[in-house]
């Protein structure tokens, strides 16, 4: 089978780093799969060195790629030529887009074409998915509350298919009780959907004890405004001493061997790959109530989930854990016995058995 995957750019990103590992998941079970870039990485001042690791990283593994350019985004007619001539040229058998105007680059396509959805925010208008129903075969959630939330704009089957990662890369043996003091980390860009202002200010509300025994790192790349008021913020109350910011790293699966907690405060999520990373890392986590992440924490049962935008609540369950090595120590061991359910072979087979049907239909 010959299969295209579109997505935005060989950037840091969940959804990005889990369609890389998908489409090598898939190369190595015998099919020939593609990835078609929207832009660079540069083209939105993004790193130019990760972009370059991502793509030795698909050389490596026989998955072959190319780039729409982002001129296609203000002129979809140019996505819309570049998609059909590629599709005809290498004899494309599934066409799957992972962004919205992905999905009219495939309006000329005769071939099976799918959407996923990797947000529990659908950034298009309701007005516009009648056309998207005449383009597309089937739609796909990566979390129950993502399909959940796509019945509000469409008719058709939607499948829930859960990401998954690469078991492999992450340190899965007993962790142990964690040291005198408690490495907490984060994973994932500074921007309004991490919300780390949330974290920042449950910091704030731990008591001096507990706050001593503890060090935050956050490991993402940000910019723009939102990132110095992150940063400002976090001067102006006196956080250098309990919290690093890492920048953007290629090395996330040894910082979450090197931690003993994992803290996501984000405002909305689909289903994160950084929090499937850190189960399969076998660590406890706290969890905002956002997108998939509480199913991800009731399947796993491996951490508490806290309601969304409340920092109170955020502190409260991070001192309880602190305070409560054998119950941390009861989570890690939950995460490394449950993580298989969300490993990058299990998605790749499930959209692969949803490619033959659609196929067949």
């Amino acid at each position: 089978m010959n299969i295209l995957h579109v997505i935005s750019a060989p950037a840091a990103g969940g959804a990005e780093i889990y369609i890389k590992d998908l489409a090598k998941a898939q190369q190595a079970m015998g099919h020939k799969v593609f990835i078609g870039f929207c832009w660079h990485a540069s083209d939105y001042g993004r790193s130019q060195e990760f972009e370059r690791l991502f793509l030795q990283e698909l050389d490596g593994a026989g998955v072959s790629y190319f780039f729409i350019g982002h001129k296609a985004r203000r002129m979809p007619w140019l996505g819309i030529w570049k998609i059909w001539r590629f599709a005809k040229s290498r004899k494309i058998d599934i066409y799957h887009t992972h962004l919205i105007f992905g999905v009219v680059f495939g309006a000329l396509l005769r071939i099976p074409r799918i959407f996923t959805q990797h947000s529990v925010k659908v950034h298009a208008n309701k007005l516009v998915f009648p056309v998207f129903d005449r383009i597309l075969d089937h739609y796909v959630g990566i979390s129950r509350i993502c399909s959940d939330n796509l019945k509000n704009y469409t008719n058709k089957e939607i499948t829930t298919i859960f990401n998954g990662v690469d078991l492999e890369k992450f340190r899965r043996q007993d962790k142990g009780l964690p040291r005198d003091v408690v490495q907490c980390i984060s994973v994932g860009r500074i921007d309004p959907a991490k919300n780390y202002l949330l974290l920042l200010k449950a910091i704030t509300l731990l008591g001096e004890d507990t706050r001593s025994r503890i060090l935050f790192r956050i490991a993402g790349e940000g910019y723009g405004t939102h990132m110095d008021e992150v940063f400002n913020y976090a001067r102006d109350q006196n956080l250098e001493e309990s919290v690093q910011f890492l920048g953007n790293r290629g090395d996330i699966p040894k910082l979450l061997a090197e931690s003993d907690l994992f803290i996501m405060s984000s405002a909305w999520e689909g289903l994160p790959i950084s929090l499937i990373e850190a189960t399969a890392s076998g660590l406890p986590c706290i969890v905002t109530d956002v997108g998939g992440c509480a199913e991800l924490i009731r399947l796993c049962q491996n951490g508490i989930v806290v309601e969304s935008q409340d920092a109170t609540a955020m502190a409260h369950a991070i001192t309880r854990l602190v305070s409560n090595r054998d119950q941390l120590l009861g989570y890690s061991e939950n995460a490394l016995r449950n993580a298989h359910l969300f490993s990058i072979e299990n998605a790749a087979q499930a959209y692969l058995s949803l490619y033959h049907r659609a196929m067949a239909s």
